[in-house]
Parts: C-alpha cells; sequence; structure tokens
C-alpha cells in the first residue's frame, strides 16, 4: 500500500483510542450480500479489564443485594468491565474502507455498549463516532460473541490452546470465531480481506493526495498523537481522583462509623445510617439548630426543647376529731404529668469527599430522650 494510503489508515486508527495493539484476531460475522460486503473481526487475546467507578454499588439483577450498613460500596465492587476491539470491513466504495468499535462489556449485568467509533473513508476522511447506551446483546449474533470473548475468558484460552496444540481451527470454530491471524493495524486487515476473502472483486481506489496534502496530514497526524497523548492523561487523572475519592470516602465513613458504634443501642437506632450526613441533610430532617457553637474545625449544632406536660391539683384534706368532727381543713397541692426535656448536639467537621461540613459524632441528654419523642423535642 502506498504511504499516504498507510498515513490515512494510521491517522484514522487515531480517531480517539489508542491503536490496536499486535494480537490475534478472528472473524466473528460476514455477510455475503455482494458488492455490498462487510466482515466483522475481533480481537480475543489483547481483552482489556478495567474499572468504571460510576457503576459501583449499581444492582445486579438475579444477585442478592449486599448488606452495607452505612458504609458506601468498595470502589471496585461490581465495576469491573472488559474493553473489546472490533473492526468492520466494508466492500463498497460508498461506505468507509473500515470502521473500528470500542467495545465495553459489564459481564455482571450481561450488557455492553460501544464506547466509540472509529470510521476511515476512501476519500482520505476519518470521522469519530460518540457511543451509545448500555445494551443487551442478541443471541447468536456477533454482538453475542463480542461478548463471549469479553466475559468467558477460560473458553477462549482453552480453545485457543487446543488449537495450537492440534494446529486446527476448529476449537474456536466451535465458538463462533474464525482465526485470521495476528495484526496490529486496521489496515492490515483491510487488506486481510480483499486478498483472503474478497478475491473475486476489486478494492475502490483511494484519493490521491498532492504533497501539500501529505505534508498537512503528517501535522495532523502529530497533533492528534499530542491531543491522544493529553486525552490518556486526562483519563488516568479522572480514574485517579475518582479512585481517590471513594476510598477516602469510604475511609471516612468507616471512622464515623467506629464512633457510633461505640453509643448506647437505644441511641444507634435512631441514629442509624446517619454517619455522615452533610449540613443540609441534617437541615432537612432536624431542622435549623437553636445553636451553632465552633471548636477549633468542628462545628456543634445544638438543639433542646422542653415539654411541660405537669398539671398541678389542689386537694383538700379534712382532719377530725375523736367524735368524727371535722375540726381542720387544709389545701394540699398535687402534680400529675411529667417535665419532658431533651438536649442533642450534633458534631460536625470537613472530611470525606462531599465539600462542607459532615456528621462525625453526637451526644444526647435527657431523661426523656426516646425514639418516639425525640422527634417532637428536636424537630
Amino acid at each position: 500500500m502506498h504511504l499516504r494510503a498507510v498515513l490515512l489508515f494510521f491517522l484514522a486508527s487515531l480517531g480517539g483510542t489508542v491503536p490496536a495493539h499486535a494480537g490475534q484476531w478472528a472473524m466473528i460475522e460476514a455477510s455475503d450480500n455482494k458488492p455490498d460486503r462487510s466482515a466483522h473481526f475481533a480481537q480475543y487475546t489483547n481483552v482489556n479489564s478495567r474499572f468504571d467507578p460510576s457503576l459501583s454499588g449499581l444492582p445486579v439483577p438475579g444477585k442478592p443485594a449486599k448488606k452495607r450498613s452505612s458504609l458506601p460500596p468498595d470502589p471496585f465492587e461490581n465495576s469491573q468491565v472488559m474493553q473489546v476491539e472490533v473492526v468492520e470491513v466494508f466492500e463498497s466504495a460508498a461506505k468507509p474502507s473500515y470502521s473500528k468499535y470500542t467495545f465495553l462489556v459489564e459481564c455482571t449485568r450481561a450488557r455492553m455498549r460501544i464506547e466509540e467509533t472509529d470510521s476511515y473513508f476512501r476519500s482520505g476522511h476519518g470521522e469519530v463516532t460518540a457511543g451509545t447506551d448500555w445494551f443487551g446483546a442478541p443471541a447468536g449474533s456477533w454482538l453475542d460473541r463480542v461478548k463471549l470473548i469479553a466475559c468467558d475468558r477460560p473458553a477462549i484460552v482453552e480453545a485457543a490452546n487446543r488449537g495450537a496444540s492440534a494446529k486446527s481451527f476448529e476449537p474456536l470454530m466451535e465458538l463462533g470465531l474464525l482465526y485470521v491471524g495476528e495484526f496490529a493495524l486496521p489496515s492490515q486487515l483491510v487488506a486481510m480481506t480483499w486478498s483472503t476473502f474478497w478475491t473475486d472483486a476489486v478494492e475502490p481506489p483511494y484519493a490521491k493526495l498532492t504533497a501539500a496534502q501529505e505534508a498537512a496530514l503528517r501535522q495532523d497526524i502529530d497533533r492528534r498523537l499530542k491531543g491522544l497523548q493529553n486525552m490518556i492523561a486526562g483519563f488516568i487523572g479522572t480514574a485517579e481522583a475518582s479512585l481517590d475519592d471513594q476510598t477516602k470516602e469510604r475511609e471516612f465513613i468507616a471512622s464515623i462509623r467506629a464512633t457510633f458504634a461505640k453509643k448506647r443501642k437505644q441511641q444507634r437506632r435512631i441514629f442509624l445510617n446517619m454517619e455522615g450526613w452533610t449540613q443540609a441533610e441534617i437541615i432537612v430532617f432536624w431542622g435549623r439548630p437553636a445553636a451553632v457553637k465552633t471548636i477549633g474545625d468542628v462545628e456543634a449544632f445544638e438543639y433542646y426543647a422542653t415539654v411541660d406536660n405537669r398539671e398541678t391539683f389542689i386537694e383538700q384534706q379534712f382532719s377530725t376529731d375523736s367524735k368524727g368532727v371535722v375540726n381542720h381543713i387544709a389545701e394540699v397541692e398535687r402534680e400529675v404529668g411529667k417535665l419532658h426535656f431533651c438536649a442533642m448536639r450534633l458534631f460536625l467537621q470537613p472530611g470525606g469527599s462531599k465539600p462542607g461540613l459532615r456528621l462525625v459524632d453526637y451526644d444526647i441528654r435527657g431523661e426523656n430522650c426516646k425514639r418516639s419523642t425525640l422527634g417532637e423535642l428536636v424537630r
């Protein structure tokens, strides 16, 4: 292939993702609608595993929910995704020479999404298409085989090993994969498709470039490489920051939980799952405090109230002599009911991954701080 075509293929492969590393590729689908044929190839050896923090703690269908108490989910809990590269080669000149799909597969939830699609046209135009939402792979489709490559790694590895030992493609073919070879760039898959599978047709020509266009192309490659490096650095920085936030939050809540665990059982029932509540959440639930005191970086929200249900009754008591004659009448006060009193202090300070003040400790005093009356007294 001419230099300009190689450069264009290389440029298109840098549309937004790292070029495919050399690995073993297999055909997973092929259409025979000449002259509009297409072929799908998947890299089944270099399947990358990574974690998406946004998926942490999401429920998994058919799997019982994990009891968490008050701790947030582990940053890696049920958030693993597998990355699979797929290249589709097109015969028609009206379509791209190829499209490269970057799939993310969630094996725990049996769904996938296209993270990005890079397409290269024979006119020299490259196009990057945004990804899709999560969807389930239709059974028996080439998408289902992508999910197989991502999620059933033991079966793939075992089939590859058996095939290598027996020098046969049969074990992989049983899984719906037709081995085609080891390739590093989509352009190599395009060349292989035409030379091996579409020998009855002629590949449409690529647009010719002038010297100025080739120079501009080289500059564009350099620009995209720099952009790619910055993008990767940004991804790494974002992932590290997200992981750091989740780890910080988990450790913060765990420390508060240890403090709350030392309280009396009755109080623990009142404050169940309030560890680390933000200032706004506290005010919504408990109302605005009667007073706020600051001690260093700790603020104490004070809530208190008295409910006096006491009533005083005056009773007359009669005294009689030995003959039963009343000789003295006295008035005696009798008190009925109780004085209900409760004082609560909530201690807040910065911490964890959320901004502002967070609930880290509490203190309740009073002779009637029961769950049934506490809300009436302090909310």
